[in-house]
């Protein structure tokens, strides 16, 4: 299994339930797919650079994980899906 960090980029209109259950879903697609969460980091609402599906704030959530590299394929697939993520970007943790 390899580290990995997963950089998701939320709509910053979310209530704070709705932004709750969206973590949880984003971290139980990486459970399912018989990965393990290591540590997850809020890190806040920020404006974006460009606007992503129209949306000029992002609320931001990096999650730390072990996982299979062929499960990361459909992990990006189904987080492509919610229309309440803007991005999900997800690249292997190099270890200092």
């Amino acid at each position: 299994m390899k580290k990995y960090e997963g950089l998701f980029i939320l709509k910053s209109n979310l209530s704070d339930e709705e932004y709750g259950k969206l973590s949880a879903a984003v971290i139980e697609v990486i459970t399912k797919n018989g990965g393990k969460v290591d540590a997850k980091e809020e890190l806040g609402t920020k404006d974006l650079a460009y606007p992503i599906k129209k949306e000029k704030k992002g609320r931001y959530l990096l999650v730390y994980f072990t996982g299979e590299p062929q499960s990361i394929t459909v992990m990006e697939r189904v987080y492509k899906i919610n229309e309440s993520i803007l991005r999900a970007v997800i690249f292997i943790h190099e270890a200092q």
